[in-house]
């Protein structure tokens, strides 16, 4: 008998020493302060715990306050309670708050457990405060109308977490979220529910909306407007309910595999970003047109992975950022993005990018373009724009394997070309290039073995003389097909073929003549240069080729004369152009006999000239007379090289004519002279012996 008494008084002394072990515990207030961790508070002395429920229905005070981590079974309240720190958790059965509750900036309210409740119909105030249900609990705070965020950097979470979980808030009608840095998320996952369906609006800050794993629900059914940064995402069988959210102005979507989010509704996306991956589709049929927030800000529109599709079959024009900040459109990793009833950017900034193996950016009823619109493919991607025929102001960067619609291209003024990792770019429509009217720098370049860049059509080339240079670049075994560009004239141009196996195909170029700029002509480190081996019309132009070209030097230094480069004894036509007139003939310039290597036969080039330099042999033949310093001329003869030629003379057209000379010629033309001027009137005529 001794014995089995020590056994008993040892379990009451072990079951003394739990927290009221299976006990409900009730509020006393008899201690000094409102505290939850003051024992005296407490019938019997004990501090509530996991495995106790909790009575405050009496007792002394009206206010209970939790300033640490606590945890009890259940909850039945009618004071006041105040979570100010910690994290308050109930584990089972139903729990109730008719008093005021409390939660102040970083506390939670945490409940879990299958068939756990907790609800406050009291009033409720919660402004930085987390809520988190689980396991299939249930918390309703029916008395929790607004919640403003903290202005403090510090995150807050409300989230529900396993099927049947739930933490509804029928009562709150607006938020706002953290305006200092970080976020308010609301996070369903699991099965979760998070019913939020008489909110109205975001009023401010930054608000992170995810719902996660099959059934997980965050219900924004009554959202109206967004006035702050609020990110909607799901993924996994999850959904996010805004049915009457037209304006979306700020907002961004991001879908994955198996999610969905109300889309079908909205009118407006100024700002948003907008994402789909892992299969996912989205579509925005009511979006119309597409306007870039005034501010320096970023936004992407993005479709990554196999079937993920981004559609918006309603837009028609697109207006990109004009302060700073791209609109970037990108398909990657098979995913497409189609937006092929757009058919002008307005202006601004504007990037599309397709990258991965059936990657699609479609954009083929494309026709205008009034900003800055960069194109981009690679990797098996490929951007359609087959009726943009005006490439003004737009960037194409093709790279290995990718494809961008370029044949139908007539105008590339401004625009920049690259061609990289044995990409092929051909522009047979394009035919003369003109620059854009702004100081800026344009580049057309091939880089890399197999890389080329093609414009087959193109016989003119006009530099900016605003500032700013074009730049052709031939690099690292790429090729420049430029073979049908006869002339080059005007402002700030270089040409560079740099690197084993790269070529600058300029075959047909007769005449590079730069008014009020520069001109580059350099081939090195085995980089080749294709140039004409008959003649050249130059004028502020720097030369750097390896020797070898029959007519051009291998180093020349820019000089501001009109200077005629070709094969001695040779004739030459020049013949000229004005720019400024669309269309209008090449006409008469002069006929130069070349005595050496070059001639100078001009102290500048005029502008708004472009130039064109013919060989020619005369037959039948053709006398120029020319006057020379000193009252001197003198008189040449272009005719076939083997034919015997008199020269006649007279001062008086009515008299008789005098023979001067006979020649046999034995190249293309021959000079006479100089003589003194003796008569004010002389003339000379030819005739075939």
């Amino acid at each position: 008998m001794k014995e089995q008494r020590f056994v008993l008084i040892a379990i009451l002394v072990v079951a003394r020493g739990l927290t009221g072990f299976g006990q409900t515990i009730a509020w006393s207030g008899a201690g000094s302060s409102s505290s939850w961790f003051d024992p005296n508070n407490w019938v019997g002395r004990q501090v509530p715990g996991p495995a106790n429920d909790v009575l405050i229905m009496s007792g002394t005070g009206t206010e209970v306050t939790v300033t640490n981590n606590a945890t009890v079974r259940s909850i039945q309240c009618t004071k006041a309670l105040t979570i100010s720190g910690g994290t308050f958790t109930v584990v089972a059965g139903s729990s109730q708050v008719q008093g005021a509750l409390g939660m102040t900036n970083g506390s939670t309210l945490a409940v879990t457990g299958a068939g756990t409740t907790f609800a406050s119909s009291g009033p409720t105030s919660g402004d930085g405060a987390n809520l988190s249900a689980s396991g299939g609990a249930v918390l309703s705070l029916p008395g929790l109308v607004t919640y403003r965020a903290p202005s403090v950097c510090e995150n807050v979470a409300w989230q529900a977490d396993g099927a049947g979980s739930v933490v509804s808030l029928p009562g709150l009608t607006n938020v706002t979220g953290n305006t200092v840095c970080a976020y308010l998320t609301v996070r369903a996952s699991n099965g979760g529910q998070i019913l939020l369906s008489n909110v109205v609006m975001d009023l401010g800050g930054s608000l992170s909306v995810q719902a996660d794993g099959s059934n997980s629900l965050v219900n924004l059914s009554s959202l109206t407007e967004n006035a702050g940064a609020l990110n909607l995402e799901a993924s996994g069988g999850g959904s996010v309910l805004a049915p009457k959210l037209a304006d979306g102005n700020g907002v961004n979507f991001n879908l994955a595999a198996g999610g969905a989010i109300s889309t079908a509704q909205l009118t407006n996306i100024s700002g948003s970003s907008l994402s789909v991956s892992g299969g996912g589709v989205m579509s925005l049929p009511g979006v119309v047109s597409y306007q870039a927030p005034v501010v320096c800000q970023g936004v992407t529109w993005q479709a990554s992975g196999v079937g993920s599709l981004l559609s918006l079959p309603g837009l028609t024009n697109v207006t990109g950022n004009t302060v700073c900040g791209y609109l970037t459109v990108k398909a990657q990793d098979g995913g497409q993005v189609f937006l092929d009833n757009v058919v002008t950017n307005l202006g601004g900034d504007l990037s599309v990018q397709a990258d991965g193996s059936n990657s699609l950016v479609n954009l083929s009823s494309l026709a205008g373009n009034a900003g800055t619109l960069n194109l981009e493919a690679s990797g098996g991607g490929s951007v359609l724009v087959p009726k943009l025929a005006d490439g003004n102001g737009v960037n194409f960067n093709l790279a290995a394997g990718g494809t961008i619609s370029t044949a139908q291209l007539v105008n590339i003024t401004g625009a920049g070309l690259s061609v990289s990792g044995g990409a092929v770019m051909s522009l047979p429509g394009v035919v003369t290039y003109q620059p854009p009217g702004v100081c800026e720098d344009i580049t057309w370049q091939a880089n890399g073995v197999g890389s080329v860049l093609s414009l087959p059509g193109l016989t003119h080339v006009t530099g900016n003389t605003v500032c700013g240079f074009l730049n052709v670049k031939a690099l690292n075994g790429g090729q420049v097909l430029l073979s049908n560009v006869t002339g080059i004239q005007n402002g700030y141009q270089t040409f560079l073929s740099d690197g084993a196996g790269s070529v600058l195909d300029l075959s047909s170029l007769s005449g590079m003549v730069l008014v009020n700029g520069l001109g580059q002509l350099t081939a090195q480190n085995g980089g080749t240069m294709l140039l004409n081996t008959q003649a050249f019309l130059l004028a502020n132009v720097t030369i750097n080729i390896p020797p070898g070209n029959p007519v051009l030097p291998p180093t020349l230094i820019a000089s501001s004369s009109l200077t005629l480069y070709g094969q001695p004894w040779n004739s030459y036509l020049v013949e000229a152009q004005n720019t400024l007139v669309p269309d209008s003939p090449f006409t008469f310039a002069a006929r130069v006999p070349l005595t050496n290597a070059f001639q100078a036969f001009a102290s500048a080039p005029p502008p708004n000239t472009a130039f064109r330099i013919t060989e020619f042999v005369a037959d039948p033949p053709t006398l120029d007379m020319v006057f020379l310093p000193g009252s001197q001329y003198e008189v040449i003869l272009y005719g076939a090289p083997g034919k015997t030629y008199q020269i006649q003379s007279t001062t008086n057209l009515l008299s008789a004519w005098a023979p001067t000379s006979v020649v046999t010629m034995t190249n293309s033309f021959r000079i006479f002279g100089p003589a003194a001027v003796t008569s004010p009137d002389i003339f000379f005529r030819y005739s075939q012996l």
